[in-house]
Order: C-alpha cells, then structure tokens, then sequence
C-alpha cells in the first residue's frame, strides 16, 4: 500500500468522525491501529465542538461573563470530551453556557462527575421526574410518562426505567420517600422516590438560563 492510499484511508477516517460517515468501515486495521491517536484526537475535537456549538445556542444574546472561571472549563470540557451522544452532550452545554455567563458558581466536581455517569436515559427520566413530580414518583410513573409524552419513549421498558432510578438513587440523585428501608432491599419500579439534593441541584444547572 503506498502513501497516496495510506493518506486517502487516513482522510476517510477523519471524514467518518467528522461526518458520520460510513467509510471507517473500510479503513484496514493496521492503519486504524497505527493512526488511532489521531482518531482519537479528531473524534475529541468533534464532540467538543459540537458541545460548544450547542453551549452558544444556549447562551443566545447572553454575553460571556467577565469573571468566568476557565478552570471550571476547561475540567467540564475534560469530562465531556468522550461524549458523543447528544442527549449528554445537551446537558454538558447547559453546563457550560451557565458557567460562561457567570451562573454555574454552584457547578461542583462532585456535579460533573455524576454527568459524566450517566447514560442517556438517566438524563431523560431525571428530567421526567421533575414534570410528574419531584415529591413522589416511581419508575412505573416515569415510565408511564415517557412511553404516553416522549417521541421516542416506546423504545424503553419499564426495566430500563427501574435500572435507571437505581443508578440515579446510587448517584442521591433520587431518595426513598420513606425513610429507615434497608438499602439491601430490591429496587423495585413501584417503591415511592423523591428528588434528592443533587438531582435537584443538576436540574437546575442544566435548566434554561434565566
């Protein structure tokens, strides 16, 4: 293989990364293999970029704040850079629009690194709960919501739903709304959960700014 068909794999990589394309597919692996770094380093770039472009969006005619932490940043920019499902990457640029314009001084470590836990399902039944009711809910209720309300909510169980109010009772994003239930106990999609503090703090950094 010489370097002219060498540079065309390479340039059908960077184009399956950047658009979506189908021709990584017919990349051979050795030159995956030796070329995965910058594979990488594209597909980063995208998400990234993709992720501002979502930021601004957010932000509108909002002008960044002068007293903007990078640092704050450049770790959620650090955290989402693997990311590249929309339904995460939309909450990574809620995060970032807050930031940049002076409002995500309540945005922790301890925040991003329950974002970056999640699937994308953790984000919807996160945001479902705070339509049905942040005081009492079950998965059966979320789920019930989602399937009647969501586009795409015939593509998930109830099993889904439970898995995911598991993670997120796991992560205190949601509690038991009765108190003293041994934490061995089997999650079940009917026991009672209420929002917790972080969940109800990460729903409201990711929220439309005011």
């Amino acid at each position: 293989m010489d370097l002219q068909t060498v540079d065309q794999c390479i340039q059908a990589g960077r184009d399956a990364l950047l658009f979506g394309s189908a021709a990584k597919d017919f990349i051979p692996e050795w030159v995956k293999e030796k070329f995965k770094g910058k594979f990488k380093q594209l597909q980063v770039e995208k998400n990234i970029e993709n992720t501002l472009t979502l930021a601004k969006g957010k932000m509108g005619d909002r002008k960044q704040d002068s007293h903007t932490s990078f640092k704050v940043i450049e770790e959620v920019l650090e955290a989402c850079s693997d990311e590249d499902r929309t339904e995460l990457q939309e909450l990574w640029a809620a995060l970032l629009a807050r930031i940049a314009t002076g409002e995500g001084r309540s945005i922790t470590k301890e925040i991003i690194s329950i974002v970056k836990s999640f699937e994308p399902i953790d984000a919807l039944v996160l945001k479902t709960c705070d339509v049905v009711g942040r005081t009492q809910f079950n998965a059966h209720s979320l789920y019930q919501h989602i399937v009647t309300n969501v586009p795409s909510g015939s593509q998930y169980h109830l099993g889904d739903i439970t898995a995911s109010c598991r993670r997120l009772f796991q992560s205190e994003c949601f509690d038991y709304v009765q108190k003293g239930i041994d934490p061995t106990q089997r999650f079940t999609a009917d026991r009672p959960l209420q929002l917790a503090y972080q969940g109800a703090n990460i729903l409201r950094v990711v929220g439309d700014i005011g």
